[in-house]
């Protein structure tokens, strides 16, 4: 069907057609994606200050966590890392100049994501040596390494075990006692910042579930069965 013409803009002709990468059912709302990832990155500043999160809070905390020496390669690969840090952070501080922050927006949530990336390369590295060479193996592996043994600080403690509905409910019921709140609104208080970070966590799971199905739904295993979704017996 063909956009409205006295509406038309390029979202709309992606809603009607899609894209190479999306069916126009796929495509995100554009009214919540972009809220969505600025209000939970606005409830993990609040909560790291409510956390009190600093270097003395950190070495405070990892008292217990004997480094390790390292050959020159690997301290080289974390300093590296650390590096690409700091130049994202000064990247972060130089478009807060801009007049306009919807004009840099998107480019500020890619530096923001890569100094987030790069830190926890750099904590793999510290901690046994490895350096993945993508993103989904490294965030696997400081999961692996941090988030599950107890390690990692909070606001960035939380996850999830499993995307299985029942598994991700179970694990989200302590996040969410820590406070409910739309991502669709900006968050202003500790318990608000807690609500968001647990409805974001929910929808990455839902989204993680989701890109699953898909890839699955293209085998020829799963179209032989002649089924359309994963609810009956034969899918299962």
């Amino acid at each position: 069907m063909a956009a409205d013409p006295k509406t038309a803009s390029l979202y709309s002709r992606m809603q009607s057609y899609g894209t190479l990468t999306e069916a126009p059912r796929d495509v995100p709302d554009a009214r919540f994606a972009l809220p969505a990832t600025v209000h939970w990155m606005r409830a993990l500043a609040i909560l790291t200050v409510d956390q009190k999160l600093d270097f003395a809070a950190g070495r405070g905390f990892y008292a217990n966590v004997h480094a390790r020496g390292m050959p020159d390669r690997q301290l080289n690969t974390v300093c590296e890392q650390l590096l690409f840090v700091l130049n994202q952070i000064a990247a972060l501080q130089a478009l807060t100049a801009a007049t306009n922050k919807a004009d840099v927006a998107r480019t500020a949530i890619v530096g923001w994501y890569y100094g987030v990336y790069s830190a926890a390369a750099a904590m793999t590295a510290a901690m046994d040596g490895s350096f993945q060479d993508n993103h989904a193996e490294t965030a696997r592996k400081w999961q692996e390494r941090f988030p599950a043994n107890n390690l990692a600080m909070h606001p960035f403690a939380d996850c999830l075990s499993s995307v299985i509905p029942t598994t991700v409910e179970t694990e989200l019921a302590p996040v969410r006692a820590r406070g409910q709140h739309s991502l669709v609104n900006k968050p202003t208080t500790a318990h608000e910042a807690w609500g968001c970070c647990a409805e974001y966590l929910s929808g990455t799971a839902g989204w993680e579930r989701w890109n699953v199905e898909e890839r699955v739904r293209e085998t020829a295993q799963f179209k032989a069965l002649g089924v359309s979704d994963f609810r009956t017996k034969a899918a299962a």
